[in-house]
């Protein structure tokens, strides 16, 4: 008899980041008699717009926490404004808000963020966020793998740097550890996923 298997051939990253969105949605559908549940309903569809303002408000939080590191208020605030109002983030908000702009948005910055205090003060619950992060992102998008070039060129700007850096990285191998385990546990739903539907 033959079996037949729907798989979805988009990565999952992007529904790991909807769901409290997509659940609350679902929630309130199925307790409506408005709307079906169906995962596409006007529910859904306000639920995932939510959670696109959300993270993309996350990402100009972290974002302004990253500039402020380097420049001053003015030319910070400056900054986010041009970004919101003369790129293309308004769209991917409010329109295209299911799509995965919004929430690598947030991704970049988070790491960026986090990467900043982990070099200021090594932890492990920073070297979990930051392998997580770069581990959800790359379920988002494969290109997105990349983002793992943050923490690693870090403060690597000069062979001085450089060496300071890759010897406070050694003395904290353990952390590198739990790097390597969090952003394996990022990737993780995805590979799940395959293996169930295979």
């Amino acid at each position: 008899k033959k079996l037949d298997v729907y798989v979805t051939k988009y990565l999952g990253g992007i529904a790991v980041l909807q769901l409290p969105f997509f659940t609350a949605g679902h929630q309130y559908a199925k307790h409506s008699e408005l709307y079906p549940a169906d995962g596409f309903s006007l529910p859904y569809q306000v639920a995932v717009c939510i959670g696109a303002l959300f993270y993309t408000l996350l990402g100009f939080i972290f974002l302004r926490k990253v500039l402020l590191h380097f420049f001053t208020d003015n030319t910070t605030t400056v900054t986010l404004l041009l970004i919101g109002l003369t790129t293309n983030i308004l769209q991917y908000v409010s329109i295209d808000s299911a799509m995965s702009h919004s929430y690598i948005f947030f991704l970049y910055p988070a790491v960026l963020w986090a990467t900043i205090k982990w070099h200021q003060k090594p932890s492990f619950l920073l070297a979990a966020t930051i392998g997580w992060l770069i581990g959800t992102a790359t379920i988002c998008r494969p290109t997105e793998a990349l983002m793992i070039l943050i923490p690693i060129l870090w403060n690597t700007q000069n062979k001085l740097a450089a060496k300071a850096k890759w010897l406070m990285v050694w003395s904290h191998k353990k952390q590198l550890g739990i790097f390597i385990l969090f952003g394996l546990l990022g990737i993780l739903p995805q590979l799940v996923y395959w293996q169930v539907v295979t």
